[in-house]
């Protein structure tokens, strides 16, 4: 049987309609919270994060419409959001080398 990853904790910033969270993850964890307040955009932004590693960074913001739909909108982010960008694809970068290591 092969080893599963299991992601232990999620940091987002300026991701959708979320500024920040910090969520420490369980085998079994519960997203509750009253409408709109973030929930399908967290789990978006998991599906983000894969379909970058799946596919490319350019395809998942493409696939959710571009940069404007994905980027949380607020006054003085437009530099946050582009070290951030460069952040993510610093870390999918890094993603992309351990899971070829480890897949070799």
């Amino acid at each position: 049987m092969k080893d599963s990853t299991f992601i232990k904790r999620v940091i987002l910033k300026n991701y959708k309609s979320i500024a920040a969270c910090d969520v420490q993850l369980q085998p079994l964890t519960f997203l509750v919270g009253r409408n709109g307040s973030g929930k399908s955009n967290f789990l978006d932004a998991l599906r983000f994060v894969a379909d970058a590693l799946n596919y490319s960074l350019e395809h998942a913001i493409r696939d959710r419409g571009g940069i404007n739909n994905v980027r949380r909108r607020s006054r003085g982010q437009g530099k946050a959001f582009d070290k951030c960008y460069r952040e993510i694809v610093r870390l999918l970068e890094e993603l992309q080398k351990a899971n070829v290591s480890a897949s070799e």
